[in-house]
């Protein structure tokens, strides 16, 4: 998360709008190449 902003790899409609419902912006990022080598959105931090 990044102030009120949250970076997922993939999201549902209803999480997005749920995050959205608390004041969050949902941010996706493409990690598939990432997760080739067993790593997620998470290890980056």
């Amino acid at each position: 998360m990044i102030g009120n902003t949250v970076l997922l790899d993939n999201c549902t409609d209803k999480l997005r709008s749920d995050l959205a419902a608390c004041g969050y912006q949902v941010r996706t990022c493409d990690m598939s190449e990432f997760k080739k080598g067993g790593g997620s959105l998470r290890c980056l931090v």
